[in-house]
């Protein structure tokens, strides 16, 4: 075997050697474990710049992870995540520079949450999807304790720049609204249930494509909070359905309901309230509106 040939074998094992090193650098698996833990404010509905921490929604939210990954980012995790009393296993994780994203899957094949984490913060949002059918999600940042720390985790996890708000339809509607719970007969106008109702609400789509109500309703001389919203595409007709939140404010529970109708002109507002219910037709200034009404929201022909 000639010198030549000898230099060129030993260049060919070298070069295997470092190529065979490398490889093993690439592709050895890596493990981090990330544990997060504390008070989650729900930002979904969230418009402005300097969130008021006490009056958003909040939920003990817990991150108990173990992410795998190679040189190249996170190829994956295990663990699991509870929100509030719902806990969820994950299952998937990927990385975009200093970006980790944590998923769960439910048996639908649907991702149930996401967790976004900025490297290095130990803060965290988290992405909740209600369901596989609907559009409804929650939005958790954390954790937090105040308005400060709140705005922290948004700087950290560059959550940002909320003022980009678009209003997507304005609801307002004042007057007399007509209770139809026991009886719609038009000739029962006059000894039906009166009652003065003013509707003022905005659906709102925030940066995140998320629409969201906000506003007042006046009923009985009270005036409530507007919040909660969603879509109903169902039976060929395009309708909006609209929470008020009856409660502090922190928790948030309904006792009336705002359904308007695209392209109508009248709404219905359904209170549960006290044990006392009603559902209201409005508003109409007399009785051949209350019939048009009627007519119009499909209870006579």
């Amino acid at each position: 075997m000639s010198k030549f040939q000898k230099i060129i074998i030993a260049l060919c094992v070298i070069i295997i050697v470092i190529l065979g090193a490398a490889t093993v650098v690439l592709f050895t698996g890596t493990s981090e474990a990330i544990k997060i833990n504390g008070t989650f404010a729900d930002i979904s509905l969230l418009n402005s710049d300097n969130p008021d921490f006490d009056k958003l929604p909040h939920k003990e939210i817990s991150i108990d992870a173990t992410l795998t990954g190679n040189i190249f980012g996170v190829t994956g995790a295990s663990g699991k995540i509870a929100v509030g009393d719902m806990e969820y296993a994950l299952d998937s994780a990927s990385s975009r520079g200093s970006v980790i994203n944590i998923h769960s899957l439910n048996n639908e094949g649907s991702f149930d949450v996401n967790v976004k984490l900025e490297k290095g913060t130990g803060s965290a949002i988290i992405t909740v999807l209600q369901s596989q059918n609907s559009s409804d999600s929650s939005m958790w940042a954390g954790p937090a304790t105040d308005s400060e720390s709140l705005k922290n985790v948004l700087e950290e996890q560059n959550i940002i720049n909320y003022s980009n708000t678009e209003t997507v339809k304005e609801i307002s509607c004042t007057g007399d609204f007509v209770d139809i719970n026991n009886d719609y007969s038009v000739d029962m106008y006059e000894q039906l249930p009166h009652k003065t109702v003013s509707v003022n609400a905005k659906i709102l789509r925030n940066i995140y494509g998320r629409e969201y109500a906000d506003g007042t309703l006046t009923l009985d001389g009270k005036e409530y909070r507007i919040q909660g919203f969603n879509r109903d595409n169902s039976f060929g007709k395009n309708r909006i359905f609209i929470s008020v939140i009856t409660s502090d404010g922190k928790n948030a529970a309904p006792g009336i309901t705002i359904c308007y109708t695209e392209g109508l002109d009248y709404i219905t507002v359904n209170s549960r309230l006290q044990n006392n219910t009603c559902y209201l037709i409005g508003a109409v200034k007399d009785k051949n509106e209350f019939e048009t009404a009627l007519r119009e929201l499909g209870y006579i022909e």
